[in-house]
């Protein structure tokens, strides 16, 4: 019989989280094989714990991205107005202008007015481009935040990080998980 047989040990391990602090402790036997089951079930159930940060951060960065996405078209129509709006308004005081010259013709831009309201042109354009790009980025976010999200609840349902990992490569190589 070995000195440490029938003997209890105290194993405490603290995880530090955002936040927040957890402790988890256990008395175990005083034999290897004891202890490295303790820390490996608190690995396990730090790992879950950070799964569920993961999980609530993944869900929130996934309906903000499909919200942007829905409220583009919108964004995209009321910026378009606006700067209708205001086109409208300059070409109104052409208009007007012309008008109170007292000239009988109609109103023909010179080279500088008509370049100036193609830059107008071009920097609405420009800007309906930027948004366009925010919704193709966000599009693009989704796939892999599903996969965290997957991930996540992997690890939460009791599959550890390295299962999660594999089942992770097996998607990405085109594995069906589910049937295997």
């Amino acid at each position: 019989m070995s000195v440490r047989e029938g003997k209890q040990v105290d194993v405490v391990i603290q995880g530090e989280f955002p936040g927040y602090t957890i402790a988890l402790s256990a008395s175990v036997d005083d034999t290897d094989a004891a202890i490295n089951e303790a820390v490996d079930r608190f690995g396990r159930s730090f790992g879950r714990q950070k799964a569920k940060q993961d999980l609530t951060e993944a869900l929130v960065d996934l309906w903000s991205a499909k919200q942007t996405i829905a409220d583009m078209p919108k964004t995209i129509l009321d910026y378009r107005v606006e700067r209708a709006k205001l086109r409208a308004g300059t070409m109104a005081r052409m208009h007007e202008d012309h008008a109170a010259s007292g000239r009988r013709v109609d109103l023909s831009m010179n080279k500088k007015a008509r370049e100036a309201m193609a830059a107008f042109d071009a920097s609405t354009d420009a800007e309906v481009a930027k948004y366009d790009a925010i919704a193709e980025r966000e599009a693009a976010k989704i796939p892999e935040l599903e996969g965290r999200i997957e991930r996540a609840r992997q690890v939460i349902g009791g599959a550890d990080r390295n299962e999660a990992v594999e089942h992770d490569i097996a998607l990405l190589d085109g594995h069906s998980v589910a049937a295997e």
